[in-house]
């Protein structure tokens, strides 16, 4: 007969949060990067979603000492969130922006291909580090990811149903909204 196996929720108030250790920077071409360091093993580059005041460390710290025993987790704050700022704007969209600041980081540190997970905004920012640095990023984790521009490429066509539909009311935004 099986033992009865216990179930654990973890939730904000019951997970084991560690300290918050010293963040590192580092100067890219157009950003001032904040982020931390943790763990040891293949590296996983941990992307925070666009709330305002969110930061790498607040979104992720629930499973940071988890992930940490078998990763290299790297956490930073994208341009313009907690500790990190743009310090050029070349007008190209955030995403952009950011990729191209976390590609520079993971260059400084000499790390190879890294797996990314992106929350949000982070989804939005991994799915443009896999598209425009495909020799950086092993595997991407997408969170409920914020894709501006990329929505109906990634989309199956429309049904001949909401295909109707549109053509009926042209000027109806899809559920890709404007994005």
């Amino acid at each position: 007969m099986r033992a009865k196996e216990t179930v654990v929720h973890v939730t904000k108030e019951n997970a084991l949060v560690p300290e918050i250790p010293a963040a590192h920077s580092y100067r890219t071409s157009e950003a001032h990067i904040s982020y931390r360091d943790l763990g040891s093993g293949p590296t996983l580059l941990l992307l925070h979603g666009g709330a305002p005041g969110e930061t790498g460390w607040d979104s992720f710290a629930a499973c940071i000492e988890v992930l940490r025993t078998r990763f290299r987790v790297i956490v930073p704050d994208q341009p313009g969130f907690g500790q990190s700022h743009l310090v050029e704007d070349s007008g190209l969209p955030y995403s952009a922006i950011s990729a191209k600041a976390m590609a520079e980081l993971l260059s400084h540190l000499g790390v190879g291909r890294v797996h990314v997970s992106g929350n949000s905004l982070g989804g939005g920012v991994a799915l443009r580090m896999a598209l425009e640095y495909p020799d950086l990023v092993n595997r991407i984790v997408l969170i409920a990811p914020f894709v501006r521009g990329f929505c109906p490429q990634f989309l199956a066509p429309p049904s001949e149903g909401a295909a109707l539909l549109h053509d009926y009311y042209p000027h109806h935004q899809t559920r890709c909204g404007t994005y």
